[in-house]
């Protein structure tokens, strides 16, 4: 992807973690080491929910991952609840929902552009 700092967010939001900030807001290792007030200005929850899955031991990498498969996932099931409350169809609420979540924007985000918090948004549109 283009864009290949969800890792280093990921890292920044444990240090500030670590150093007690909560809520994040100044990240001590971006900025040419001088640090950067990233949170102040970019979403967080994304971030949030990989401090969750950090609990558990599971890497970096790994985390980034899980959080753009989520993406895809909860977009799709909040698509058929959308659609299957609209027109109480079943068959309907599974097309919305795979048209959906293999609608090319969605696609960009997460494989070209690395979007995380963009993915995110998406994925409440229908919710």
């Amino acid at each position: 992807m283009h864009d290949d700092v969800q890792v280093m967010r990921l890292y920044e939001m444990e240090r500030c973690f670590q150093d007690g900030q909560i809520p994040c807001r100044w990240v001590p290792d971006m900025g040419a080491n001088y640090g950067h007030p990233l949170y102040n200005y970019h979403p967080v929850f994304a971030y949030y929910l990989g401090m969750f899955f950090r609990l558990f031991g599971l890497e970096f990498i790994f985390i980034s991952k899980l959080l753009f498969f989520l993406t895809y996932l909860l977009s799709g099931l909040f698509m058929y609840l959308l659609v299957n409350a609209l027109f109480v169809n079943p068959f309907a609420a599974v097309t919305a929902a795979a048209f959906f979540v293999f609608a090319p924007y969605h696609a960009v985000d997460v494989y070209v552009r690395g979007a995380m918090t963009e993915s995110w948004g998406i994925v409440f549109f229908p919710a």
